[in-house]
């Protein structure tokens, strides 16, 4: 499959003499380094080089920015989902891409640095959600005439390692990037998925009155209730494979955010390198948008046919979601711990390494311990001081398939109210009972 380039990006950079701010600054040389790491990354987005961008940061294939980066990047299915038009307003979008900052935004402290930046682009919701836009090639020639732009802020921070910056945490990338995964989940010929036929009674009519921005709330639930109940039909094959082959009911609901209207979160099957892999997606209801839009993915959360591993945790705080996950072998095994603000941007993740040693002269088992914040090595009251305050404010669990020892941080956990979750058929019968 030959791909065209998916992302192009101009790189505004407005150099200045001096820096200021309350951290310190860095000498020209270290600047230089930077901005030339800040050249390579967008290369990389121009690109749509998940390798290349990987390399330029410090992540582990563990962690889960690197899970998540691989996930946005992932555009070999892309063909299977989207057509022609498809790709061509995907390279329209992305080739309005500016990222904008000054070297006097680039703040350093000893080997870290940080700088804020600005990411301006065509207003590609605006398009894509217009009543005129009915196939891709609508939505392209809208894209073409679209002159109102959106900004995203975002930060970028940096470590140095061994005499070499590298990143460390992106933000707002998803946000960025989030054209992306709307049009590889649309229809190929349809732009809407609502613009199909009705397919029985488990899709709801809606009229041009009710899909009007600003009408009261009990229309806007009843909205959400038709528009996952239509996601639902999207995904049923997906979702019943992933009930069949991993014996867990894949679908819950329960508002996050606390507005009123709860979000739909699934679990569907993907095949995996190895073993069968279960991808979580979170959705929200957009108003603006008139159905259910994506608020994270979270590939290979759980997997089937290891010896250890693909055990998971979802929960959530008053302002956090946090995803727990098992992995390894029986010598090495290790749980990951990623953390997510109510934005979905990520705040950060944990690990703890479990090595496995069994004397047999002496008929002993030993297990020790390594515990990790990105990549620093942390101790074990920081890393269980960092669980524990997590632990102590969650108000739900979205779903389970994870048992913990009573020595581990999570443990507390058992004490904490989880949804109950629905295989497909369940989901769409209760939401229809919603309305």
């Amino acid at each position: 499959m030959s791909f065209k380039k998916l992302l192009a990006a101009v790189l505004a950079v407005s150099m200045t003499a001096g820096f200021a701010g309350c951290k310190k600054t860095g000498n020209s040389k270290e600047t230089n380094e930077i901005e030339a790491l800040l050249d390579s990354y967008v290369n990389s987005l121009r690109d749509l080089d998940a390798d290349k961008m990987l390399s330029l940061t410090n992540w582990d294939t563990a962690d889960g920015e690197y899970r998540k980066t691989k996930m946005m990047f992932d555009y070999e299915e892309f063909g299977s989902l989207v057509g022609p038009a498809a790709w061509y307003s995907m390279d329209t979008i992305a080739s309005s891409i500016i990222i904008n900052y000054k070297s006097d935004d680039i703040k350093f402290d000893g080997d870290t640095a940080e700088m804020n930046v600005e990411y301006e682009m065509i207003d590609w919701q605006k398009a894509y959600y217009d009543d005129d836009a009915k196939t891709f090639s609508d939505f392209c020639d809208l894209l073409r005439d679209m002159e109102k732009t959106t900004e995203i802020k975002g930060k970028i921070t940096f470590v140095n390692e061994d005499d070499e910056w590298m990143i460390t945490n992106i933000t707002k990338l998803n946000e960025v990037l989030g054209f992306v995964d709307v049009i590889r989940n649309t229809p190929d010929e349809k732009l809407h998925p609502s613009d199909t036929e009705p397919t029985g009674e488990t899709t709801a009519e809606t009229t041009s009155e009710e899909t009007t921005a600003g009408t009261d709330f009990s229309d806007s639930y009843d909205r959400a209730i038709a528009a996952y109940v239509e996601l639902l039909d999207y995904f049923q094959s997906e979702l019943d494979a992933f009930y069949m082959d991993f014996d867990t009911k894949p679908c819950g609901l329960y508002d996050i955010d606390g507005n009123g209207i709860p979000e739909l979160y699934i679990f569907i099957e993907e095949e995996g390198e190895e073993f069968k892999e279960g991808k979580f997606m979170l959705y929200t209801y957009n108003e603006y948008a008139g159905e259910a839009v994506p608020l994270l993915s979270y590939p290979r959360l759980t997997f089937t046919g290891a010896q250890s591993g693909g055990d998971y945790i979802v929960y959530v705080t008053s302002d956090r979601v946090i995803f727990v996950m098992n992995d390894g072998e029986e010598a090495l095994s290790y749980v990951t711990t990623d953390v997510f603000d109510m934005d979905m941007n990520s705040e950060g993740s944990f690990k703890r390494n479990v090595y496995y040693e069994y004397d047999p002269v002496n008929d002993e088992e030993k297990y020790t311990y390594e515990y990790f914040k990105g990549t620093e090595t942390i101790s074990e009251e920081d890393y269980n001081d960092a669980m524990s305050s997590y632990v102590r404010d969650a108000k739900m669990i979205l779903a389970s398939d994870y048992h913990f020892a009573s020595d581990e941080p999570e443990y507390m956990l058992i004490s904490v109210p989880g949804v109950t979750t629905l295989t497909y058929q369940e989901m769409v019968k209760y939401l229809i009972s919603l309305v």
